[in-house]
């Protein structure tokens, strides 16, 4: 009846109206969510320069591991991985350093290999590399990172002055874990400023 046609078509108002306000409310939060994102990020950024000027000012008083704890404990609390830690290049073997989040005497100790597994990717291709969980790479991983259980990786290549890699920057957890772009910048961005620092504190 018209009646009922009247009635029907009052209610849809009502329910276009709220899925309406529904929409807007979902855009907001959305947005919201994302000024959050950027304003933590943005933080993170400032707070990792600050501590690139820290590294590179206290080179003439703390050695090379001191200098990496310092780096890998940032880069734990920003990326929130249970590990991190730096591999450096010598003489053609990777050698561990700056070890934060496990005794380095459980990750390996003293050099360890000649890079055939994701470091030696990283040094190979120059660029950051993901692994959402190291048991299903194709890529060789160590023993002791299998033993230990670790899962999620993600390393970016520290360069020298002369565009060279001169090691890793890695964090590691026991889960598997997907890293975003925005993450893998900001360890980028980690690994820039701390290349020169650690060539500075060689010389």
């Amino acid at each position: 009846s018209r009646e009922e046609i009247g009635f029907l078509s009052m209610l849809a108002g009502h329910a276009a109206v709220g899925i309406h306000n529904s929409q807007l409310y979902e855009q907001t939060t959305k947005q919201a969510i994302e000024l959050k994102r950027a304003y933590r990020d943005l933080k993170s950024k400032e707070e990792i320069q600050a501590l690139l000027k820290d590294l590179n000012q206290d080179i003439t008083r703390l050695d090379v591991d001191t200098l990496l704890k310092r780096l890998t404990e940032k880069v734990r609390e920003v990326l929130r991985v249970d590990i991190s830690d730096v591999r450096t290049l010598v003489e053609g073997q990777w050698k561990l350093t700056g070890v934060t989040g496990i005794d380095p005497n459980l990750l390996t100790s003293g050099r360890s290999g000649t890079g055939r597994g994701p470091a030696g990717w990283i040094q190979q291709h120059r660029q950051p590399l993901v692994i959402p969980d190291l048991a299903q790479t194709d890529l060789p991983v160590g023993a002791t990172m299998k033993s230990l259980g670790l899962r999620g990786y993600i390393g970016v290549p520290l360069f020298s002055r002369g565009g060279a890699v001169i090691g890793v920057l890695r964090g590691l957890t026991y889960q598997p874990r997907e890293f975003t772009q925005e993450q893998v910048e900001l360890l980028q961005l980690l690994a820039s400023g701390s290349g020169v620092a650690l060539e500075n504190a060689k010389l």
